[in-house]
């Protein structure tokens, strides 16, 4: 997204939305599929909070001084997500 709105604010152009990557649901196997779909249906019933409280992070503290504690339910779509993608964080 484009950052020039203030207070972190994003938006973003249809020239940029082409650039989105988008998973493919095909690419995942049934189960983990499964497990993905029952996670993001749990988060989405829910209000989503702030981005420090959705991610366990205390603003008033440096950000690389603590170690993030997401809510459980994000922690449980977020862990599925990221092991599919091999990604480590």
């Amino acid at each position: 997204g484009r950052s020039n709105l203030g207070e972190g604010a994003l938006k973003t152009e249809g020239i940029d939305i082409v650039k989105f990557m988008v998973l493919n649901p095909n690419a995942f196997s049934d189960a983990t599929y499964r497990r993905l779909k029952t996670a993001l249906v749990t988060l989405a019933k829910r209000e989503i909070k702030s981005v420090f409280e959705e991610t366990g992070i205390d603003p008033r503290r440096e950000i690389r001084d603590q170690e993030p504690n997401p809510l459980k339910d994000r922690q449980i779509f977020e862990d599925i997500l990221f092991d599919e993608l091999n990604v480590n964080v």
